[in-house]
């Protein structure tokens, strides 16, 4: 219920605060159920982690889903969007199975000490390292104050950023 009740909020939520904040938001909630679900083992940790997991989970997919739309051009959207769906569910399932094995051989807190780390990941993939972002990306979302602010190929932003604030994130960088 967790990952599907909330998503009728994180569009008008996105609209209001920006994709970015909410996508934040998305970890925060991530990181607080493994804290709850590291401080016990009754039904009501579990619950609880359960459904701050499953926010958290709607808060970053619907944010990242916002932004892959509002990379490609209207023509392409079906077909990224169609394989991104394939790519999110089928590691959804994967990491499901991996996790029943982790819990199996390591226990339930070395699972949520896993899951921490890969939500941390998460949040340092958003887009902190220009390096890496301007080699691995063909496309490139400039965010200020969560909103987009500049888009466009990486050949075309990085060398000739138009916003402002585009040229001091390249120049802190630098």
């Amino acid at each position: 219920m967790g990952m599907f009740v909330p998503a009728f909020f994180p569009g008008s939520l996105i609209s209001r605060f920006g994709v970015f904040n909410v996508m934040v938001w998305g970890i925060a909630l991530l990181v607080l159920g493994v804290i709850v679900a590291l401080t016990g083992i009754t039904a009501w940790h579990f619950r609880a982690a359960l459904g701050l997991n499953g926010v958290g989970w709607n808060f970053l997919f619907v944010g990242a889903t916002t932004l892959l739309t509002t990379t490609y051009r209207p023509a392409e959207r079906g077909k990224a969007q169609a394989f991104n769906d394939f790519m999110v569910f089928g590691t959804t399932a994967s990491a499901s199975l991996m996790a029943s094995i982790v819990l199996e051989v390591k226990g339930w807190a070395e699972l949520n000490y896993v899951a921490l780390v890969l939500v941390l990941i998460a949040l340092l993939l958003i887009g902190h390292d220009l390096a890496v972002v301007e080699h691995l990306c063909e496309q490139v979302l400039v965010l200020y104050q969560g909103r987009i602010v500049e888009r466009g190929a990486s050949g075309a932003v990085f060398p000739q950023p138009q916003h402002p604030y585009t040229r001091t994130l390249i120049e802190a960088a630098g």
